[in-house]
Formats: C-alpha cells, structure tokens, sequence
C-alpha cells in the first residue's frame, strides 16, 4: 500500500496559475476527466467568479501530482455563513476533483481532510458530481458535507427552486428575472 500522498494547499490566483502545467498534465491522465475540471475551462471560471479563500488541494507523490480538489470558500451575503464549494459551481455540467488512475479514495479523503484542517468554512457543498466519483466515495459519511444530488444540470430532475443550494438559488433567480424581461 503506498504512502499518504504530500498536501498542498493552493490559496492565492497566482499559485493555481502557477499549477496549471502540473494540473492539465494530471486532467490527462484522468481518464474520467471532463474539460469541466481542466484548467483551460477553471481557471477563466476563477478569474471571473472567484472569491478571496481559494482552498485547492494539490495531492502529490515523488513530487508528482496525483490529486486535485479545486474548492474555495463561499461567504453567504444575508446571512455570513461559509460553504465550501468547487470551483466551477452553478456554470459547470461536472464538478469533480482531478485523479490520476493511482490516486486512491483513502488519498482523496487526506485531501478532505487537508481542507478541514484549513478549516475557515461551516459546510462543504458538493453538486454535480459525476457518476463513480473518487471524491464523492471519499465524502461519505464526512461530517458537515452537504450533497447535492449527483447528475449533470441537464440530466437533473427538476426541483422547486426552494430546494437548490443558495448560491445556485441566487443564480437561478437572477436569469430567471432576466429572461422573464427578455419577453417570450
């Protein structure tokens, strides 16, 4: 059984830009991997919608990137409560960490518990994960998770916007107004 893997985590703009080589170098090895989890699609996502507390992961062994789980923490306007929530949310079909074939679920739930260690957040929000997702085997039974069913937007059942998490509800609402002023 090998090692832990070595935790790194990525907390300003410029050390996710910096780990971007290392971070398509691993999409391409994850043979699960949508463009959804690349850096060419998250990284423009970061740069429009970021928010100050990046808390990304970077699992590694021999130096060599195995893991990764974007996520930063989300400050609830109303109400001030801290989610954490992937990187990507609320515009992205699939939200997943990033694997390489060896990483393991226990090395996925190191990875969660580097970010409970970091701590600075009440509840992780996770939604839309894909079907056989490492990180959402890891997250079970992991206190304080919030998940949110686990198809794509455009597979989802649909739910009464009362259901959706707050900061997707807040979206919802928003385009919902504008294209009710849009007209038919």
């Amino acid at each position: 059984m090998p090692d832990e893997p070595q935790r790194r985590v990525l907390r300003t703009t410029e050390e996710l830009e910096g780990f971007a080589p290392q971070w398509a170098e691993l999409w391409r090895r994850d043979a699960g991997a949508t463009p959804f989890q690349s850096p060419e699609w998250l990284l423009p996502w970061w740069h429009q919608f970021g928010q100050p507390d990046l808390r990304a992961v970077v699992l590694e062994r021999s130096g060599r990137a195995v893991g990764f789980l974007p996520f930063y923490v989300y400050r609830e306007p109303e109400s001030g409560a801290r989610q954490l929530l992937p990187v990507g949310v609320a515009t992205t079909d699939y939200l997943d960490g990033v694997f390489a074939p060896e990483c393991t679920v226990a090395d996925v739930r190191a990875g969660i518990d580097a970010l409970r260690e970091e701590g600075g957040w009440e509840e992780m929000t996770v939604a839309q994960l894909r079907p056989g997702s490492k990180l959402g085997a890891a997250l079970a039974g992991v206190e304080g998770v919030r998940r949110f069913a686990g198809e794509s937007c455009w597979r989802r059942a649909a739910v009464r916007i009362a259901e959706l998490p707050p900061k997707i509800r807040r979206n919802a609402t928003y385009y919902r107004i504008r294209a009710l002023r849009e007209g038919t």
